[in-house]
């Protein structure tokens, strides 16, 4: 076997969430991983780094691009000695799992103890110019943030059952331009109270293990947190 190809483009929760995947995948087959992200995500190379992942951008001539463009499916299958994982695919599989343990199931893995191998270098420099330069917070800033946004670009959406009125002193994530979602943890972290729907930003919240009241909200209308509830370990509490 050359290497492993796992197909998880976007969105970045659904990366953040797989990364035990690729570390058992390395320890069974003793080859290193190409994972093809779509370009807004690329930045994930800089920030999640090991010696065996390759992150590489899905736009760009990879190595083994062509297995992945035309063989688009749900099971795992091995192609001029690489091995093709399709986590993004894995639900069609597993109607009755959620799409995130579907992935798990797929490659015979329980994703309990997951946290611990999703782990991240941050870039301070950053996290302080996002905070103090651009907006504009200081060490004795008191807000709440609030993240309305969902799903990977250029189809994110706007939660709808999180209403915006009813908050003052507050900061809303929003998309800002030389920044990533990994960039915000300094806002996060000195956040008084968080409200988000339920997406990628669970994830760095529960790593960074706050104690600080923490409001999650449905992306589904009616609200439903069937495919989500059992994930996050914090003390979320679930509105709606």
């Amino acid at each position: 076997m050359k290497k492993i190809i796992i197909r998880q483009p976007a969105g970045i929760g659904d990366i953040f969430f797989t990364q035990k995947i690729a570390y058992i995948l390395h320890e069974t087959y003793k080859v290193d991983i190409i994972w093809p992200v779509i370009s807004p995500f690329i930045w994930v190379k800089d920030y999640i780094k090991t010696s065996f992942i390759e992150f590489v951008n899905w736009d760009d001539n990879f190595e083994g691009k062509e297995i992945l463009i035309n063989n688009d499916v749900s099971n795992i299958f091995s192609l001029n000695d690489y091995l093709v994982i399709p986590l993004q695919r894995a639900d069609w599989n597993y109607p009755n799992l959620s799409v995130m343990d579907s992935k798990y199931e797929l490659v015979g893995l329980k994703n309990e103890g997951r946290e611990h191998y999703f782990s991240f270098e941050r870039n301070l420099e950053k996290e302080n110019k996002l905070y103090y330069d651009v907006l504009k917070l200081t060490d004795e800033s008191n807000y709440t943030l609030i993240n309305r946004q969902f799903a990977s670009p250029p189809d994110t959406q706007v939660c709808p059952h999180i209403d915006i009125s009813k908050f003052s002193n507050y900061i809303e994530m929003s998309y800002v331009e030389g920044y990533n979602l990994l960039d915000w943890c300094k806002v996060i972290e000195n956040a008084k109270e968080i409200h988000t729907v339920e997406t990628s930003l669970n994830y760095i919240i529960d790593k960074l293990n706050l104690d600080i009241p923490l409001n999650m909200y449905s992306k589904h209308t009616p609200p439903s947190y069937n495919q989500v509830q059992h994930l996050f370990k914090s003390n979320w509490k679930y509105n709606g």
